[in-house]
């Protein structure tokens, strides 16, 4: 009887450590309601969001590098829509903003001197890791893809505007080696690059500018 009384002890002991256990669980729990009003949501711009290259724009392009026109749409990728299971995805390197609402994503570079170095200067954050991650997985061998990126300098509200200054925006291999560089109007415009392919691997490829910029989508098209 000595050994069944001390069982019973033990087990409403560790009743009891269970019951302090939760209480102490519950003071994690919110102490208040907050009381908040709903507001509509603005859009960024009264002016048309941007899109990909047209078909006479692709036939053009292609024609200037003596390439046939374009085939079809292989895959379209854009924040809202980063990944394409087994064919695309997008990978964001720290952005300031990503906006799966208004489709867009927006990285913020500001000038900063580096103390001690008259006339020099960096961006506040190293534009080395600024970067805009485009892959996808090419459908065969030795296959051609036209990639059409979608872009503007600055926030996303310059898409559309007047400003005729045009902007910088390189496209890398992961190892880092640039690919080409374009000038591309601050108020939007297009990067574009023909790949070739040569198995079924995945290609991956770098967007980056050094500058604030924004980043609206990316066409794959099969040639």
């Amino acid at each position: 009887m000595a050994i069944k009384r001390q069982t019973q002890s033990r087990r409403k002991s560790a009743s009891s450590t269970r019951a302090r256990a939760g209480r102490g669980a519950r003071l994690a729990l919110p102490t208040s309601v907050l009381q908040v009003s709903g507001t509509l949501r603005p859009p960024i711009s009264t002016r048309k969001g941007p899109g990909p290259l047209s078909l006479a724009e692709k036939i053009n392009l292609l024609k200037s590098i003596g390439l046939p026109g374009p085939g079809t749409v292989y895959v379209t990728l854009s924040p809202s829509r980063a990944l394409a299971a087994n064919h695309a995805a997008l990978a964001f390197g720290r952005p300031n903003i990503v906006d799966g609402g208004w489709d867009y994503a927006t990285w913020v570079l500001l000038p900063q001197t580096i103390p001690g170095l008259s006339g020099k200067s960096k961006t506040e954050k190293g534009t080395e890791v600024e970067r805009l991650g485009i892959w996808f997985k090419s459908e065969g061998a030795n296959r051609r893809y036209l990639l059409d990126c979608t872009v503007n300098g600055g926030p996303a509200t310059e898409w559309g505007g007047t400003s005729t200054v045009k902007q910088s925006f390189k496209v890398l291999r992961p190892d880092g080696a640039l690919v080409q560089e374009n000038l591309v109007p601050r108020a939007g415009g297009h990067v574009a690059c023909v790949v070739e392919v040569q198995d079924t691997s995945w290609y991956g490829f770098m967007l980056m500018s050094p500058h604030s910029w924004t980043f609206w989508s990316c066409e794959v098209t099969r040639l």
